[in-house]
C-alpha cells in the first residue's frame, strides 16, 4: 500500500499548483486525485470509505466538483470527493485502506459540468475544499430553470398537442388519446379517442406521435394526425401507419372527442415490424414551412430493410397532408417515392423550426463504444450515412469525407467508460419571458444520461452551433429521469415527458435559483458568433439576374433558354453559370448571416446516378446572350453576346481558361440525386454573398460544376422558365438595425400551382 503521507504531499502540491475557476457558489474545483473506494474488497462501509465524514449526498443531474465542494464546505469538511457521476462524499482525512490510482480510472463525466470527471465505479475523485464565505451561508441565488412534476394519473406522453390556450391532446403509447387541461389543478382529463386495433409492445412499437394539421386554427373540419401501430385492419397487415382523424368539438371543454371512424390512411409501412425485439421505429410527426408532413423512420434493427430500395427503413418521409406524394423526393432506385432523405438509424425526435427553415433530427447512435449521438439538419436527398458512418465525416466511425454523407451539426461520443447514451432532440426556444441567452437556442436531452442541455448558434437561424451547455436548475427542482419528448404550449413554455415517475414535467424559468448556469460548454469547431447577434434578422429570396450554360462544344450557347445544364451528356461536359443582383436587393452596409443557393432539377437521364455538384465563385465578367431554345441539353446555335466554353462573351471576350474562369476551391457541394429542389450552403457561400454586396462590381456569380460521370446530366430550370417557383433562387439572411424579430420576405413570384408555402414572423 502507498504511504499516506507521501500521497497527501503529492495531493497538496497538485492543489497548490492547479489553475482554478470560480463557479458554483464561489467554490473552486482544483485538480483532483483518483482513489479507490470501499477498500480492496470493494465492500462499502464506514471503515472502508475513502471519505467517511458523512453519508454521501446523491446529486443526480447537477453534481459537479464545485457543487460537491459547496456541500462539504457547508458541512465543515476539508475534503470533497465525487464518485459514480452523482455521488458527493465529504471528510477530513483520506482513508488509507484505499489507493491512489491513475486519473484514467476516474473517467465518468459530471452531469453538472461536462468538462469535469466525477470518479467511476469504486473510484472517487478527491480534492481539497476551497470556497469563499462562511459555512452554511449560501451565495446569492442566480436565476435558473425549474420543473414541475405533473401528476397526470397516466403513463408518459408520446404526444402533447395544445388545441387552444387551455386544452391539449395527450397520446399514450397504448393508443389512448385524452383531452386535458394541463395548466389546471389536478390535471383534469377525459378520454378523447381510442385507436381501435392498436398494437404496442414492451419496446418501441406503439402509438408514437400526434400532431395537429398546420391549418388547425382556421379549418372548419379540424384534422389531427397520429403515427401508430395497428393490428391487421382495413386490408392492411400488422404495421406502423400514419392516419388523419377529425376533431368533434361537441359542447367544447372536456366534452370534445376525436372521430375514429373518420380515419383516413395517409401511409402504411409495408416493411412490417422487422426483427425482434422491436427497436428503432422513430418517429415524430412535424410539419414543414411547405405545410408538408415529415416523419423520421428508424432502421427497425433489420439491415435487409435498410439496404433495400423497396423498404422504408431509415427514411425521412415527406408527404402532402392528404397522403399524396410531392415531387422532389428520392428516386425509386434509392428508396420508395415517399422518402425525402435516408440512411438514419433511429430518428426518434424531429422538429421543424418554421421561422428559420431548419429541420432538426435527433438520430440515436449505435451500441458500440465508438458510436456517436448525432444532431442533423434535414436536407432534400441527404444520405445521413448509417450504417456506414456515424458522427463527423473526419472522425466518426466508418466515415469518409469524400463519400458524400450529410454531416451532423453536432455530435457527441460515449464517455471513456463506454456508458450508454441516447440523444433526444427538442425544440427551438422563442419564449420572450426567458433570458436572451436562451432565445433562439435549441434545447435537447439525453435519455440515458438524464441530462438537459441547450445549444446556441453563431447567429440567429444559423446551421453552425457555437456551443452546448447544460441547463442550470434551481436546487430542489424535481429530477427528470429518462426525458423522452419535448413539447411547447401557446405561452412558449416547454413540457417534457419522461418514462419515469409521473411522466410529464412543465419547464419554466425563475429568478432566484441556487444552481447558476454552468461555465462549462461542449466546444465545437464552428465559427465564433459575429457582432450581429441580437440584431434584426431579415430573410429574402431573390431570383437570378443572369444564367446560362457553357457547352464544351464552343459553337453552342444557351443564354435565353428555359433551362441550364450541368455535368455530362452524350455530347460532353456542361457547366451552368448563375448570377444574382445582391446589391439591388439587400441594403448597403448589411451583414450577411446566412445564404442558400436553391436550384431545381427537372430532368435527368433514366439511369442517372447520384452525383456531387459543386459551386465555384466566378472571377470574370460574363454575359447571358440570346441563344434559344434547346431543352435537350445539346444547346442552341451560338449568337453574338453568348457566353460559351471558350468565351465569356462571344466572340470578343475570351476566358483565361476554357470552361470558364472560377476559383478552383468550391464554396459548397451537394449530392444532386434526382428531380426536385436542391440547396447549397456553407460559411464560404455566405462570405461570397457578403462580397457581392460590398463590392458589386466583382459580382460574377457562381459556376455549377458536376463531377465526372457518364451520361449523368442535370437539367435545371432557368430564370426564363414559366414555372416561377422553380427558378434559381438565392435565400439571404442579413442584419441591419437592432431588434430580435425575424422577418421573411419572398422577392419572387410563387406559382399558385405549386405546393403551399408560408412566410412567417417569429
Amino acid at each position: 500500500e502507498p504511504d499516506l503521507n507521501s500521497n497527501m504531499a503529492a495531493f497538496v502540491a497538485i492543489v497548490l499548483l492547479a489553475l482554478v475557476t470560480t463557479v458554483q457558489g464561489n467554490c473552486r474545483a482544483p485538480t483532483s486525485m483518483c482513489y479507490t473506494d470501499c477498500g480492496p474488497q470493494r465492500k462499502c462501509s464506514f471503515a472502508t470509505r475513502a471519505l467517511n465524514g458523512t453519508n454521501f449526498i446523491k446529486s443526480s443531474g447537477v453534481n459537479s466538483r464545485e457543487y460537491c465542494a459547496r456541500k462539504c464546505f457547508d458541512l465543515g469538511f476539508k475534503y470533497a470527493g465525487v464518485e459514480l457521476r452523482s455521488e458527493c462524499h465529504c471528510g477530513d482525512v483520506i482513508n488509507n485502506v484505499n489507493e491512489l490510482r491513475p486519473a484514467s480510472e476516474c473517467p465518468m463525466g459530471c452531469p453538472g459540468n461536462n468538462d469535469q470527471t466525477c470518479g467511476g465505479a469504486y473510484r472517487i475523485d478527491i480534492y481539497e475544499v476551497d470556497c469563499d464565505g462562511a459555512p452554511g451561508v449560501p451565495p446569492p441565488s442566480p436565476p435558473a430553470f425549474t420543473s414541475k412534476s405533473i401528476n397526470t394519473g397516466l403513463k408518459f406522453a408520446m404526444g402533447l398537442a395544445f388545441i387552444d390556450d387551455k386544452r391539449a391532446l395527450f397520446l399514450e403509447k397504448d393508443g389512448t388519446i385524452y383531452i386535458t387541461e394541463p395548466h389546471s389543478p389536478g390535471f383534469p382529463k377525459s378520454q378523447y379517442m381510442k385507436l381501435e386495433n392498436s398494437f404496442t409492445d414492451g419496446h418501441e412499437v406503439g402509438a408514437l406521435s400526434l400532431e395537429l394539421h398546420p391549418d388547425w386554427d382556421t379549418m372548419e373540419e379540424k384534422q389531427f394526425f397520429v403515427y401508430w401501430c395497428s393490428n391487421p385492419a382495413n386490408g392492411k397487415a400488422l404495421g406502423m401507419r400514419l392516419s388523419s382523424f377529425i376533431h368533434i368539438e361537441n359542447e367544447g371543454g372536456m366534452k370534445s372527442t376525436g372521430n375514429f371512424s373518420s380515419q383516413k390512411l395517409i401511409w402504411h409501412d409495408t416493411d412490417g415490424l422487422g426483427n425482434t425485439p422491436r427497436w428503432h421505429y422513430g418517429g415524430q410527426i412535424s410539419f414543414g414551412p411547405d405545410k408538408m408532413l415529415y416523419l423520421g423512420l428508424g432502421d427497425k434493427k433489420t439491415p435487409a430493410f435498410l439496404n433495400s430500395n423497396t423498404h422504408y427503413a431509415g427514411c425521412l418521409l415527406r408527404l402532402y397532408p392528404n397522403g399524396t406524394i410531392p415531387e422532389g423526393n428520392l428516386p425509386s432506385h434509392i428508396k420508395p417515392p415517399e422518402c425525402w432523405a435516408y440512411a438514419l438509424r433511429n430518428p426518434f425526435s424531429t422538429h421543424w423550426d418554421i421561422s428559420t427553415d431548419r429541420y432538426f433530427i435527433g438520430d440515436v447512435g449505435g451500441n458500440v463504444c465508438e458510436s456517436t449521438e448525432d444532431l442533423h439538419l434535414g436536407k432534400q436527398g441527404a444520405n445521413f450515412g448509417w450504417p456506414q458512418c456515424e458522427g463527423y465525416c473526419a472522425t466518426g466511425p466508418g466515415c469518409n469525407c469524400s463519400a458524400g454523407y450529410d454531416e451532423p451539426i453536432y455530435s457527441y461520443a460515449r464517455s471513456a467508460s463506454c456508458e450508454r447514451q441516447c440523444i433526444i432532440g427538442g425544440l427551438i426556444n422563442r419564449n420572450p419571458d426567458w433570458p436572451t441567452e436562451y432565445f433562439g437556442a435549441y434545447f435537447l436531452a439525453d435519455f440515458s444520461e438524464n441530462t438537459l442541455s441547450y445549444a446556441t448558434f453563431v447567429t440567429e437561424g444559423s446551421e453552425t452551433i457555437k456551443e452546448v451547455k447544460p441547463l442550470p436548475w434551481k436546487e430542489g427542482t424535481p429530477f427528470i429521469k429518462n426525458p423522452l419528448r419535448f413539447f411547447k404550449d401557446p405561452s412558449g413554455d416547454f413540457w417534457i415527458s419522461s418514462t419515469n415517475g409521473n411522466g410529464l414535467f412543465s419547464i419554466t424559468f425563475e429568478e432566484g435559483g441556487t444552481v447558476p448556469p454552468s461555465t462549462s460548454a461542449i466546444p465545437t469547431t464552428k465559427p465564433e458568433p459575429t457582432s450581429t447577434q441580437g440584431a434584426k434578422v431579415k430573410t429574402i429570396k431573390i431570383e437570378a439576374a443572369m444564367d446560362t450554360t457553357l457547352f464544351k462544344n464552343p459553337t453552342k450557347g444557351g443564354g435565353a433558354n428555359n433551362h441550364i445544364f450541368t455535368a455530362f451528356s452524350g455530347i460532353g461536359e456542361m457547366r451552368a453559370l448563375v448570377q444574382f443582383d445582391v446589391a439591388s436587393m439587400v441594403p448597403s452596409g448589411s451583414v450577411i448571416t446566412e445564404a442558400k443557393l436553391m436550384l431545381t432539377v427537372d430532368k435527368v437521364p433514366p439511369s442517372s446516378d447520384a452525383q456531387t455538384i459543386a459551386v465555384h465563385r466566378v472571377t470574370t465578367q460574363w454575359y447571358e446572350g440570346g441563344s434559344c431554345c434547346s431543352s435537350d441539353g445539346k444547346g442552341s446555335s451560338i449568337v453574338v453576346g453568348d457566353a460559351s466554353w471558350t468565351h465569356a462573351r462571344h466572340s470578343d471576350l475570351s476566358w483565361t481558361s476554357e470552361g470558364g474562369d472560377f476559383n478552383t476551391a468550391s464554396v459548397s457541394m451537394n449530392k444532386a440525386f434526382d428531380l426536385g429542389m436542391h440547396t447549397w450552403s456553407s460559411e464560404q457561400l455566405s462570405k461570397d454573398v457578403q462580397g457581392m454586396l460590398d463590392n458589386p462590381s466583382n459580382n460574377y456569380g457562381w459556376a455549377i460544376v458536376g463531377s465526372s460521370c457518364s451520361r449523368c446530366a442535370k437539367r435545371i430550370t432557368s430564370r426564363e422558365n414559366a414555372n416561377t417557383a422553380a427558378r434559381p433562387k438565392l435565400m439571404i439572411k442579413y442584419t441591419k438595425g437592432v431588434g430580435t424579430t425575424t422577418q421573411e420576405v419572398v422577392v419572387s413570384t410563387i406559382s399558385t400551382t405549386d405546393a403551399p408555402t408560408t412566410t412567417k414572423e417569429a
